[in-house]
């Protein structure tokens, strides 16, 4: 049963009223799923996606009959039922259908074998029919060949409140009948949808399209009496609680109102308290769709007695979840077998029509152009392949801009690009691949059933698109004419893409450069340069960098120089002693046979990588039996760890026999690329060109190398070394090491096999004829033994016994590159025997003085090797030396010495060129200790008149004194020194001994005895006399000194200031001269505390 209504009209009268019963919509609007509109004054009624049947059979002419049912509330006089049918293929405007048979039951007329309360199955009830403005089509597929009609029965009957079933069939002169079922857009089964069919045998079966149940549309026109009392209609009946955006759906009461009078006003609310009145929505049910979830309700009211229904929550979808459904009927022939985009690389095999892989995703950038790969299984040649990306996640494909890729019609694989909008809603959203026979049953469109093909959806992330710039310009490379370069950029932002650009001078014009001859990696971030000729020096070099949302971006140049081949000679210098022979060879390849691949294989496998374990595992392979002389031109690791789930994990190196280590794979170009199929028959070479990053797992293929540098980009028993793989092109032969890592938990893999190609030439060495500098007749030959004379012939190797130091040149021409070599420069230093090398018996010194040593031996002449020196200690008696560190000269200079050197044995050792190394005597250092210096005092305090003797000794005996008094010097030659009151101090000895050591004494200080005491002197005397009286220096003191005669007459007065620094006993000089004879009164008085002294001086 469905609780479909729409209220047409009310007819008001004073007793009943006239309206209509619906009991489902048909129309699903003016435009179809894939955009078509309808003819002028027509709405379409599309099949919705899931289902496939347009119209179930309702003949007169063929006795097959439906049924539905509907429910009354009250009482209702009917009137008439429309009902709804078409005749496929009919073009006529008028109406083809002219009967109608109906029979209403009050019971289920599949369940036994009710007698109708109104109407039979054979009466003719027609009334009128008319278009009903509709066409019927399928899915996205627009057409006019079913128009949709109106039939009208006469049914006058009255109904009471009850469950009710009308049976119906319309008859037509044409062949074709079909009746549509209630259609609602995006649902294939209307909610409580249970109509039936019953044959022209009699049978009843449900109405399926598929296995959707179905409802039949029918309008009844009836009248009823006035409602009465306030209405109560219950619950908020919703068919559906979530809904895409823009789908339609319905809105019922649970408790229908009966009688007529009923008003209704449907109700919105974003948060169920604010409401809102629907425009327009006054009927018993509201048929509506959602941009946003949405509270409905509706007022119900009767003779103005308002009842509310209880509110309803509809939720809006999310849009992921509201794509159309698509698949194929067949895919018994073909279907798709492999998609690759972005990082998907997915192959399928499932027959199914439609394939979900929304878990498989990419990256992509808002703006960039992507290549895409679809690749069909048993094509035939009207296969065609259509892309959709929904890129404002709105949920569907039909949106400008969304069919992204059509391809031509053939077996494939199907090949193209697809942009992505730059105006795209940035995040996860779906892409569609649709693959049919555009030949027979195509679907050109996202939505539905194509006859044969498949349809598989794929999640693509939109980022934003960053404009790019330069991280890293090219810089100034310099190579040698026949050797390789490279100039790497790096730049910032979304999908970088990289061209390279040359000029031949700074003022010439830029042109294209392309891979081919001596250059490769033109379409990458580092340009390779391979055998280069010295036509490129002086060229400028730059990148141009691309991206999705960037424009053409120069790089800065750099300045490429490639300097003439330089010839290589073993040694590129000597030193020998006269009479040695010194064998030069040069090195430089004249010639290589072409090249060879030998392949060797790893015996020692399977090994289990350990997770999130930096120590990893390891593998060898020996490589042995390649001819001598091998030379490593090339290198390729070939690898398979097929279970590994997380391949980002990895990093792997290899080792090669020279002990040089390099990262070959980084996680995967330090993506950390995972999950995955593990890596099965990777190649890393020398020679690759691809990212690892480029590719998708298994990573079957030949790469370039990582060439990380990071710690952790080798086990960490074996670090990586270099970045280069010139670096491990040593030896051919030895071992080979394969190291790897698992840095990070939750994924272990194990190593099931791998190999090493190594491509090698064996090269013949350049020959050159050889002259010296300064010419010497008789030094250069052919052989070891010195005996077959060299005569300017081309060799690659020559030996030489100059006598004097020699300058060897030799240049050739390569035939392996377009280069001349320049010259190459070969010193050669003849050094000479040291002969006579001697030093001194001993050397003396004082503690802390140093000492010089200086060596003498027979002279060398400048045209040989200056000699070189070494100087040696021993500090137990000769037995074991060491090397004096900077003692490299003949003169050994020591600054400073302790009593412990003394006895230190000192040697020098002297070589010149690669002479025999000569040895000298030794010297022993004698360190005197310094001498012992004591000073004493009879008495170190003094008065006025007082004196002492200072007397200093030493050990060892002195040669010589001198004296200090206070840091200043006095006089004193002597070890003695008189000191009286004006003497007072600190005083100190310097004493050279007999060994000429120079030391200082102890400082002995001769201060004042404290005394009360008032001394005058000279007494008696001719008239000057001195005064002195003892100040301690805790203060300042102004001291007034006064003369009396006999006669108590003040005869002299001075006044002095002593401060702290005064000496204890200043010297206060007065004189009376010219004064009468006689004897006087001295008085010292003490201005601040007035205490007075005094004394008698007679002046005669």
């Amino acid at each position: 049963m469905s609780y479909f209504f729409s209220l047409l009209f009310v007819l008001l009268s004073f007793t009943a009223f006239a309206q209509p019963y619906s009991n489902g919509p048909l129309s699903t609007g003016a435009t179809s799923s894939n955009g078509t509109a309808a003819p002028t004054g027509f709405t379409w009624s599309e099949v919705q996606a899931g289902n496939g049947t347009a119209g179930f059979g309702a003949s007169i002419s063929a006795g097959i009959s439906v049924a539905d049912n509907f429910s009354v509330i009250g009482s209702w006089t009917v009137s008439k039922i429309t009902f709804y049918a078409y005749s496929s293929g009919y073009a006529g405007t008028t109406s083809p259908f002219d009967a109608v048979t109906v029979a209403i039951y009050n019971t289920d007329p599949s369940v036994g074998n009710p007698t109708p309360i109104f109407g039979d199955r054979t009466t003719n009830r027609f009334l009128a029919t008319s278009t009903a403005s509709m066409y019927r089509i399928f899915n996205a597929t627009p057409g006019t060949t079913r128009q949709i009609f109106k039939i009208e029965a006469a049914v006058p009957v009255t109904l009471t409140t009850g469950n009710y079933w009308v049976e119906w069939k319309v008859g037509t002169a044409l062949a074709s009948n079909f009746t549509p079922p209630v259609t609602i857009v995006g649902a294939v089964s209307p909610s409580g949808a249970n109509a039936k069919q019953r044959s022209a045998a009699g049978a009843w079966t449900a109405l399926l399209d598929g296995t959707n149940a179905q409802e039949m549309p029918f309008v009844i026109d009836y009248t009823t009496s006035a409602c009465t009392g306030t209405p109560a209609p219950g619950n908020t009946v919703s068919s559906v609680t979530t809904v895409c955006p823009g789908i339609n759906f319905n809105l019922s009461l649970q408790n229908p109102t009966p009688g007529s009078g009923v008003s209704y006003q449907w109700q919105s609310s974003t948060n169920g308290t604010t409401w809102t009145n629907v425009t327009g929505a006054t009927s018993p049910t509201y048929t509506t769709s959602l941009t946003a979830s949405t509270y409905y309700r509706c007022i119900v009211s009767c003779s103005g007695n308002p009842g509310t229904s209880t509110p309803v929550l509809v939720s809006l979808a999310p849009n992921s979840s509201c794509y159309c459904t698509a698949g194929a009927t067949s895919t018994s022939f073909e279907k798709i077998s492999n998609v690759t985009f972005g990082t998907i690389n997915n192959n399928s095999t499932s027959t199914a029509g439609y394939e979900n892989f929304l878990t498989q995703s990419t990256n992509v950038i808002a703006g960039q152009t992507l290549p895409i790969s679809v690749s069909i299984s048993n094509a035939f040649s009207s296969d065609e392949v259509r892309v959709w990306i929904d890129f404002n996640q709105d949920g569907d494909f039909t949106d400008a801009g969304e069919a992204v890729y059509t391809s031509a019609r053939g077996v494939g694989p199907h090949v193209g690009n697809i942009t992505i909008s730059g105006s795209a809603t940035l995040g996860a959203t779906r892409m569609r691949v649709r693959m049919h026979d555009a030949a027979a049953g195509g679907n050109t469109t996202p939505c539905g059933n194509s006859t044969y093909g498949q349809v598989e959806d794929y999640t693509v992330n939109i980022q934003p698109c960053v404009q790019n710039a330069f991280t890293t310009n090219p810089v100034n490379t310099t190579t040698t004419c026949g050797g390789n370069a490279t100039f790497t950029v790096a730049a910032s932002g979304s999908a970088p893409s990289f061209t390279w650009q040359f000029r031949t001078s700074p003022t010439a014009a830029w042109q294209e450069l392309p891979n081919g001859g001596e250059v490769s990696g033109a379409t990458t971030s580092t340009l390779t340069f391979t055998n280069v000729p010295t036509t490129w020096n002086g060229y400028e070099i730059r990148s141009i960098l691309r991206g999705p949302c960037t424009g053409v971006t120069p790089s800065s140049s750099a300045t490429f120089t490639v300097n003439p081949v330089q010839t290589n000679v073993s040694p590129a210098s000597a030193t020998i002693c006269r009479g040695d022979l010194q064998r030069l060879t040069i090195t430089n390849f004249a010639s290589t046979s072409a090249p060879m691949t030998a392949t060797f294989t790893s015996t020692d496998v399977p090994k289990a990588i350990p997770d999130a374990n930096a120590a990893g595992t390891s593998s060898n392979i020996t490589v042995s039996g390649l001819p001598a002389g091998a030379t490593i031109t090339n290198l390729a690791v070939k690898f398979s760890i097929p279970a590994h789930t997380w391949p980002g994990d990895l990093a792997i190196a290899l080792r090669t026999p020279n002990g040089q280590v390099l990262n070959l794979d980084y996680y995967i170009t330090n993506t950390g690329y995972g999950p995955g199929n593990g890596m099965v028959n990777t190649i890393i070479s020398s020679l690759g060109t691809a990212a690892l990053s480029s590719a998708v797992s298994p990573f079957t293929g030949t790469f370039r190398a990582d060439r990380a540098g990071a710690a952790d980009a080798s086990t960490s028993g074996m670090p990586v070394t270099t970045t280069s793989w010139a670096a491990l092109y040593g030896p051919a032969t030895g071992t080979y090491t394969l190291a790897l890592r698992d840095s990070y938990a939750g994924d272990v893999g194990t190593l099931t096999a791998w190999s090493v190609d190594v491509t090698y030439v064996i090269p013949s060495y350049g020959q050159g004829v050889w002259t010296a500098t300064p010419a010497e007749a008789g030094t250069m030959f052919l052989d070891a033994a010195g005996l077959v004379p060299y005569t300017g012939t081309l060799e690659d190797t020559i030996f030489v016994r100059p006598n004097v130091s020699t300058t060897y040149s030799v240049f050739f021409n390569s035939t392996i590159s377009p280069c001349t070599s320049a010259p190459a420069q070969v010193p050669v230093s003849v050094g000479l025997p040291i002969n006579n090398l001697s030093v001194p018996a001993t050397v003396a010194t004082c503690v802390g003085n140093g000492f010089t040593i200086t060596a003498t031996h027979d002279a060398v002449p400048a045209t040989n090797a200056a000699p070189i020196y070494q100087w040696q200690q021993s500090a137990d008696g000769g037995v074991t030396w060491t090397n004096v560190a900077n003692a490299t000269t003949p003169v050994l200079s020591i600054t400073s010495t302790t009593q412990a050197m003394n006895g230190t044995r000192y040697r020098i050792l002297s070589r010149s060129g690669a002479c025999a190394i000569a040895a000298s005597g030794s010297t022993t250092l004698v360190v005197n200790a310094l001498p012992s210096i004591t000073l004493a005092s009879p008495t170190v305090n003094l008065t006025p008149g007082k004196t002492t003797t200072i007397t200093g000794s030493s050990s060892p005996a002195a040669a010589t004194w001198s004296w200090s008094l206070n840091g200043a010097t006095i006089g004193g030659t002597g070890n003695t020194q008189v000191v009286n009151i004006d003497g007072l101090g600190n005083y100190q000895a310097t004493v050279r001994d007999v060994n000429g050591c120079v030391n200082r004494s102890n400082v002995l200080t001769i201060g004042a005895e404290a005394s009360d005491k008032l001394w005058i002197y000279p007494n008696p005397t001719a008239g000057a006399f001195q005064v002195r009286y003892y100040h301690a220096g805790d203060m300042n003191e102004k001291r007034i000194i006064s003369v009396y005669n006999a006669a108590g007459q003040l005869v002299a007065s001075k006044t002095f200031d002593l401060t702290y620094t005064s000496s204890p006993y200043l010297r206060m000089d007065v004189d009376l001269s010219g004064a009468a004879r006689g004897t006087y009164v001295v008085k010292v008085a003490h201005q601040f505390s007035g205490k007075i002294v005094a004394g008698l001086v007679l002046v005669q």
